[in-house]
């Protein structure tokens, strides 16, 4: 038996103390027996109320690109493919382009280009890459982890200041609601996430614990997402685990909840022959942590996320999903999967939701879509 697989049971046999939590699912399931491979994250978090969602299949609605009729529920903006990031504001659209060097601005009628600006350069006001394009408030940030700063523009990228931060993971998610910025962190320790004051230098302490340690494997629980809604409160979820943690104005988590859905319940890992790599690989391990050289491959569950004041979107298994709190709890109010005019899924990668409009972007279509967001509510 495989080395790392023996010592995955070995390590399970002393976390059986975790899964009386697993019992929860069965509110769900109605199963007598079922084992949480995500009760190891929950000790992290014992402050935090512990609820589970479940995505309906029932809910989900599938929508069809139609080149006839542009004024149903869905509709396309031409635009040039390639594009990274999505964000609306008034009458325009921004988005990333040119290998994530220039900024493209786009009419949210026709897609027609209305502007595009190029900073590049290592001084005052420039960046090498663009590891992340946010907005709030009338300003824009531009995050380049390489250098190591975050460089603020006005609405018209006019440029204003730059900060210098060194420590930061473009491989997980940022949020900006002016002028708290959060960002995730490379050499923390014991947190994932810091939070700053653009009008105040001093860095916050870090907060939301580091799943896997410094050093050791699989690191890919680490990466997060977040956004922060228009009250401060901050929602983060895992990348690869289906968990969303509720944060208030401060930096201590309220809730932690569990999505259920079909495609988030993992299978056991495994050691398979991968050829891209040209070795074994161990798949899908727990969010256990282990000191290993092995080369671990890990499923992404999600991969966007916005949040509004009792309202959450996530990008997941190629559609997007709404879901709402009454009081306490968040329920599952409708998912929405796409598909183009020849009848082939359309995966979002980015979206951009402002009051009466939702918009989806991928970087490998030379479209953008829009939807009538009250197609969620049917």
């Amino acid at each position: 038996m495989n080395e790392n697989r023996i010592w995955y049971i070995h390590l399970k046999n002393k976390l059986k103390h975790l899964m009386f939590i697993a019992l929860l699912s069965c509110l769900w399931f109605g199963c007598n027996e079922v084992s949480d491979r995500y009760a190891p994250v929950y000790e992290f978090f014992p402050e935090a109320e512990l609820s589970h969602v479940l995505i309906e299949e029932q809910k989900i609605i599938e929508v069809r690109i139609d080149p006839v009729d542009s004024s149903g529920v869905i509709q396309t903006l031409d635009t040039m493919a390639g594009g990274d990031f999505l964000i609306h504001i008034g009458d325009s659209l921004v988005t990333v382009y040119n290998g994530r060097q220039s900024i493209l601005i786009l009419d949210t009628e026709t897609g027609q280009t209305l502007g595009q600006y190029t900073f590049t350069g290592r001084g005052p006001g420039e960046y090498q890459r663009i590891d992340q394009l946010l907005y709030s408030n009338g300003y824009f940030l531009i995050v380049d982890a390489s250098l190591g700063k975050v460089i603020r523009f006005d609405s018209r990228f006019q440029f204003l200041e730059e900060y210098e931060i060194r420590d930061m993971f473009p491989q997980s998610g940022f949020a900006y609601r002016h002028p708290l910025f959060f960002y995730p962190v490379n050499s923390d320790p014991d947190y994932l996430i810091k939070k700053l004051f653009l009008n105040n230098p001093d860095v916050n302490p870090g907060f939301h614990k580091r799943i896997i340690s410094i050093g050791k494997q699989p690191s890919g629980y680490n990466r997060v997402l977040m956004d922060v809604n228009g009250q401060g409160d901050l929602l983060v979820t895992a990348i690869q685990m289906p968990l969303l943690f509720m944060y208030g104005s401060d930096t201590s988590v309220d809730r932690l909840i569990r999505l259920h859905y079909s495609e988030f319940e993992m299978e056991e890992e495994q050691v398979e022959f991968d050829q891209g790599v040209g070795q074994r690989v161990l798949v899908n391990p727990p969010p256990v942590e282990i000191e290993t050289d092995q080369v671990i491959r890990g499923r992404n569950l999600i991969s966007g996320l916005l949040y509004r004041d009792d309202e959450v979107m996530l990008i997941h298994s190629g559609m997007i999903t709404l879901l709402r709190t009454d009081g306490n709890e968040f329920h599952h109010v409708k998912s929405i999967r796409v598909f183009d005019q020849d009848g082939e899924p359309f995966y979002p990668m980015y979206m951009a939701w402002i009051d009466d409009d939702i918009y989806l972007s991928s970087k490998f279509r030379d479209y953008i879509v829009r939807l009538d967001p009250s197609s969620l509510y049917r």
